[in-house]
């Protein structure tokens, strides 16, 4: 979870949404490469200077000095790095080249061009963001799901809360002389986070598609588990050695289910002893609060079922066999808990479903970004995950 002077930070730069998403190549990612191909050696985009598209995000368009005039304001640091870079590498073949010159000069509009020519990552990531932005807000509209003045209003009014509980906002200061001091102003921090509030809002209407009705306290719960995983064979194995395997993980399950039923061991010391799971196994086998859709549908269908402080029968899984106990019904946890829950994985939430509305249900297209040397991004949170 980030800390609340961070998502300050990252609403300075206009990316209080989806900058954590980005970083992490939740948008379109671009495909592994180990070599940079020449600019001259691939098609840039159409038009020339400051008029030519260099993204589409389904009918709207962006051209490169739409991009360029928005980095400017958001973030100016790059557009002059990014310019000096190019200046200074024209200015090193010009006097060091193979005919040196004692002179040099470059226009503005021939500076931008070379940029848009030879992009760095950092300006690709600026346009990916932007479009990102657009699919977020195409996407919000569509499903009529635009966030309210009073919705953004108060998750401003929560961040610069915590700021000042914190102690980051001097006392006597006021929220709009601590927001000037980070180049912010509060209308500005309300635009920011507009996109926030638009993907949460699709987030929410999601999930009630699938759960049947809104979320509420039903769809989480605390609970704890011992997994006993199944001995990896070879994949030449016969049938007979995986049910030899799969029999010797179902043997201990239930003899450390026993030993617990019985009295002889604690459910949190049997799963610091038994458990497969290194994740929860040093905390007793304890997995916090979850909520539907975030474990495997085996081991969701058992917890969701099960009751409060009844062990249940060994429940199979593609991890392996676990017994779980449910400590907390989501009705038994605080709403402040609860709260505190869904603000821990809102950004883990937005970078589950961002990939969904950018790449399956938008067409986003980044013309900048095969002019730049690939690399793999990183895989992030995907989909339904097993205890660990």
């Amino acid at each position: 979870m980030r800390s609340p002077l961070s998502a300050l930070i990252a609403a300075a730069l206009g990316t209080a949404a989806l900058s954590p998403v980005m970083a992490q190549g939740s948008a379109t990612k671009p495909k592994a490469s180990t070599t940079h191909k020449p600019a001259a050696a691939v098609s840039v985009p159409a038009g020339s200077g400051e008029d030519a598209v260099v993204g589409v995000c389904n009918s709207r368009k962006v051209t490169w000095g739409q991009l360029v005039a928005k980095i400017k304001v958001e973030n100016p640091a790059l557009l002059n790095q990014s310019i000096a870079s190019i200046v200074g590498s024209r200015a090193g073949d010009a006097f060091f080249g193979a005919n040196p010159k004692d002179t040099f000069t470059i226009t503005r509009g021939e500076a931008l061009n070379e940029l848009r020519q030879h992009p760095n990552q950092q300006i690709s990531q600026q346009l990916e963001l932007l479009l990102t932005q657009m699919a977020v807000d195409d996407e919000a509209t569509r499903e009529k799901v635009q966030p309210t003045e009073r919705q953004v209003d108060d998750k401003v009014g929560k961040l610069l809360k915590n700021l000042r509980d914190g102690g980051t906002i001097p006392k006597g200061q006021t929220d709009a002389q601590f927001l000037s001091t980070h180049n912010l102003t509060l209308d500005k921090l309300k635009s920011n986070f507009r996109p926030q509030c638009q993907i949460l809002n699709l987030i929410e209407k999601d999930l009630t598609r699938k759960l049947g009705h809104p979320a509420g306290p039903e769809d989480i719960l605390q609970a704890s588990h011992i997994l006993v995983a199944v001995k990896d064979v070879a994949p030449t194995a016969s049938s007979d050695e995986k049910k030899k395997a799969d029999d010797a993980a179902q043997v201990k399950i239930k003899q450390v289910l026993a030993e617990i039923r019985s009295g002889k061991i604690s459910f949190a010391d049997a799963a610091k002893a038994n458990s497969d799971d290194p994740g929860s196994k040093d905390k007793g086998g304890d997995l916090g609060i979850f909520m539907r859709g975030m474990m495997l549908k085996e081991f969701e269908n058992g917890a969701f079922t099960a009751k409060p402080s009844v062990i249940t029968e060994p429940i199979k899984s593609d991890a392996g066999y676990h017994i779980i106990l449910v400590t907390r019904a989501g009705k038994d946890i605080p709403a402040t808990e609860r709260a505190q829950f869904f603000d821990k994985y809102e950004t883990e939430l937005i970078q589950n479903f961002l990939p969904t509305v950018v790449q399956k249900n938008n067409k986003v297209e980044n013309r900048l970004q095969k002019l730049v040397p690939q690399q793999q991004a990183p895989q992030g949170f995907g989909g339904q995950r097993p205890p660990r």
